[in-house]
């Protein structure tokens, strides 16, 4: 595919244009609509969202139903964004559509940010495909976010919500949950995964079909290192000759206890589309999310994880503590500058005493290693965790840093902190 395009749908152009539908809303329309041809599943949360959309995706293609899911950012490539049936669109494609679409745009003196224009051409692709649902996560929030078109989705979910972008989301867990709940219309049922009072109210106000499933599935979590799996046994009450309890259990294929709660987030949509239960097996045995809690490699351990928040850093910790001592891990991070920086490197601290900063040379809002690891003393964490010896280097390249982390002989290799900086491992030297 031609650079130039590929620059068009991820740079940061038109960056003075503000959030809101306006835009969105007349390039699609110049587009016959083509966002209101299909079921869809839209899904916000502050993480999570691209794990659910996966186990949603997988049992509806099992369930024998074409079906079209569009995800960000990407890892890789932006093929990854837009797939059909569970295969990435391809170059040529892509390339088509765009032209179709930027020509639209030009011809009607549009403006349209790479977000918008990406989102356009994924709504016009997947209504030339017949698909019969689009299984949708928002960009960013939910009430202003251009996929925030849809008249009727069949679901919601909002899966958590936790403080993020609050340049542009707010300061407060209620101004977060106000705007993600702004996808819910017309009295959507919606699933949540989050006991937050503040996230609740909002969703009251939108609809009376809500579920929460930390509430509603109660059971247990137990995370198979070994395997690298996570077993979820739930009770589900059914109704066989009255009511009564039943246990099912559940192997899934992603690892972590926040991808149990994921999960079922999915099982409730699934089921309430009356999804058959083994393609909802399928969907928990079988789906696949890269870049998540991922063992990349067995020797050394090395996992990949896009954390990218501070609530992501939290469960990150607690998941690998409960395996791991600070001891045998080495970190390497690199983390953008307008996440919380300090926040973040507190729970990294916590998981091990070896931190390895590494530069992010992609965006503009990446930093270089030097830079991470001065905000890192600045922050008073060497004197605070002086107790566990923590080491810190700072190595510019990727790679590098890398090929020196296998040379410590730790236990695991933790590789987190940014989408942008975990690309740089798809192919392990």
């Amino acid at each position: 595919m031609k650079q130039q395009i590929i620059d068009e749908l991820t740079t940061k152009s038109n960056i003075n244009i503000t959030p809101g539908l306006d835009r969105i809303k007349i390039l699609l329309n110049y587009l016959g609509n083509p966002q209101n041809n299909y079921k869809v599943i839209h899904i916000t949360g502050s993480n999570g969202k691209g794990s659910t959309a996966a186990f949603i995706e997988a049992g509806l293609i099992h369930a024998k139903y074409k079906v079209g899911k569009y995800t960000s950012p990407h890892i890789y490539a932006i093929n990854e964004t837009i797939t059909l049936n569970g295969v990435a669109i391809s170059d040529n494609i892509l390339e088509d559509t765009f032209i179709y679409v930027k020509n639209i745009v030009n011809i009607h003196n549009l403006l349209a940010s790479p977000f918008e224009l990406l989102t356009a051409i994924m709504f016009y692709f997947f209504s030339k495909s017949g698909i019969d649902y689009l299984v949708l996560e928002v960009g960013m929030g939910g009430e202003n976010d251009a996929t925030n078109v849809i008249l009727n989705p069949v679901y919601c979910i909002i899966t958590n919500i936790a403080l993020e972008h609050t340049n542009w989301l707010g300061n407060s867990l209620k101004d977060i949950a106000k705007e993600k709940t702004g996808i819910i219309k017309n009295n959507t049922p919606t699933v949540f995964a989050d006991n937050s009072i503040e996230l609740l109210v909002q969703i009251k106000k939108r609809t009376n079909h809500y579920t929460n499933i930390l509430d509603k599935y109660l059971g247990s979590i137990v995370l198979d290192f070994i395997n690298f799996k996570t077993i979820l046994a739930i009770n589900l009450e059914v109704s066989l000759l009255g009511s009564k309890d039943l246990m099912e259990i559940y192997s899934l294929n992603l690892f972590g206890k926040f991808q149990a709660y994921n999960f079922l987030c999915a099982y409730e949509v699934l089921s309430g589309l009356n999804i058959a239960a083994e393609s909802i097996r399928y969907a928990a045995e079988s789906a696949k999310w890269h870049g998540r809690l991922e063992r990349i490699a067995i020797n050394p351990e090395i996992i990949v994880d896009a954390t990218h928040n501070e609530s992501g850093a939290k469960v990150l910790y607690d998941t690998l503590a409960i395996n791991y001592i600070p001891e045998d891990v080495v970190v390497i991070t690199s983390i953008l500058a307008d996440k919380n920086i300090p926040a973040m490197l507190g729970y990294l601290n916590q998981i091990s005493n070896t931190i390895i900063f590494t530069s992010i040379t992609t965006t503009s809002r990446g930093l270089e290693a030097s830079k991470l690891y001065d905000i890192y003393q600045s922050s008073g964490m060497i004197e605070d965790h002086a107790s566990i010896n923590t080491i810190c280097y700072s190595i510019d390249d990727p790679l590098a840093a890398l090929e020196f982390a296998k040379t410590l002989n730790k236990k695991l290799i933790l590789i987190t902190g940014s989408l942008y900086l975990i690309k740089h491992y798809r192919s392990i030297p």
